[in-house]
Order: structure tokens, then sequence, then C-alpha cells
């Protein structure tokens, strides 16, 4: 995907801060959340509402609710892992370079549980075309520390996550944004000046694999700009990938 697209949004405020979307996973709060049709006569939508956020004293032990403890998603996603990352230059990818990544914790390890819910957040019950309540399913959610550094030195970074676990297979997500005028590294975007937006950002999105004990994580550059008068403009491209495996 070309990094040169622009697009024009029209909106009814302010312009969104695309370093907010990524921030606790995409999956926080319910994939469903709010994009499924309810089904009932008053045709609001329906979607998973968080009802509850349990601390999960033992995670060596399943939580209420769940087939798997939090231990076998967490333990292999904890410590060092190196591998390689290829990054974005002007004219495309770079050579591969040597990649690092820690995570340390994780803490505050609780069970959300949520329920659907219609537009006025009430439950709408097993009403006839609603999605099962089983599509709202019960997760982990915890805080980590982690570390993300290149050999070369154009990655240096320090930050904190949310971590989030639905399914065994599918490992802990994370996503966050960086400022790029707080990056300690040297890499910067190539395509666009940060100075002339409102923000911008590196875009960090994280997933483990438990059963290779491994992390891949892809990169992206963001920017937003309000215009006045609602109206925002906005961009976004990659800015490359990496794989880390424990040694």
């Amino acid at each position: 995907m070309p990094f040169s697209l622009l697009l024009l949004l029209a909106c009814t405020g302010s312009t969104d801060d695309t370093g907010d979307i990524l921030d606790g996973g995409a999956q926080d709060g319910g994939a469903n959340d709010g994009g499924l049709d309810d089904g009932g006569s008053t045709g609001a939508p329906a979607g998973c509402e968080e009802v509850g956020r349990d601390p999960v004293a033992d995670p060596t032990a399943p939580a209420e609710g769940m087939d798997f403890a939090a231990a076998a998603v967490l333990d292999p996603a904890t410590g060092e892992f190196t591998g390689t990352a290829t990054l974005r230059g002007a004219k495309g990818d770079l050579p591969p370079v040597e990649a690092t990544l820690t995570m340390a914790g994780p803490t505050d390890l609780v069970l959300v549980t949520q329920e659907l819910t219609g537009g006025g957040g009430t439950d709408t019950g097993p009403s006839p075309g609603a999605p099962s309540p089983t599509e709202c399913p019960p997760y982990y959610q915890a805080t980590a520390a982690f570390t993300l550094a290149t050999a070369d030195g154009a990655l240096a970074e320090a930050f904190s996550s949310t971590l989030t676990i639905f399914e065994l297979s599918a490992g802990a997500s994370a996503g966050l944004s960086l400022d790029v005028a707080a990056l300690v590294g040297s890499y910067a975007p190539a395509d666009f000046d940060p100075a002339d937006w409102d923000q911008a950002s590196l875009d960090v999105m994280l997933d483990s694999d438990p059963k290779s004990a491994s992390w891949r994580g892809e990169l992206q550059w963001s920017a937003s700009k309000d215009l006045g008068d609602g109206v925002g403009k906005g961009l976004v491209g990659p800015a490359g990938s990496f794989e880390v495996a424990r040694p």
C-alpha cells in the first residue's frame, strides 16, 4: 500500500486523534462493539458492553468462564525476544536489521466480562435475529512494559501497553501510538514532515504466539490535522514489521 494515500474527512467535530485508535488493542471492549443488529423492533444496533472487571488472583488457573489460564499465554510472551525488523524508507523496504523486544510484568491482570446490549445500553436478550450472547465472550486483560530496539539505533523505544487475551491460540494482542516527537531512536517518516501536522505518531501493533514463544509486530505512520469548520485530513502508511522469538 503506497504511503502517499491522503484522505479528506468530513467531521462533525474536531479531527479524531489517530493516536488513540490503537490504545489497548484492536479488540479492547469486544470485537463486536456497536457493530451488530439486535433484530429487535426498535432497530437499534447491538454490541458488547463491559459489565465486569474482576482481578485474577491465580494466573495459573482458568478464571471463571475461561477454558485456559492466563499464564498459558503470558508466560511464553514474557522475557527477551530477538529476530529481525524490516523498516520503510523513502524508496521502500530497508535491509533487514536485528531487532529485540522485551516484555516485563505483566501486572493488573483482570477478567473482563461482557454482555450483549442494544443501542440504549439495555440487555436485548435472545431476540429473533440477535447475536448469541456467546459472541460477547469474557477475556483477560493486563498491563505490560515493553522495549523495542533495533541494532542500528533506528528504534530504541520503551512503553507500556494493555494486553488483551481472548483465546489461547490467538495469544496476546497489544497496540499503542508513540508520538513522533518523543521517539528515542533515529527512525522518522520519510514521506511527510510531522511539523506540518497537528498530530503524528508511530503506531505499534503486537501479537504473540504462545506455541512458538514469539511476537510479531506491525508498524505504521499516521498523522492528522484539523482544517477548521469541522473538517480534517489524515494520512496513514506502512512503517515496517518485525518478527522476534525467544532465543
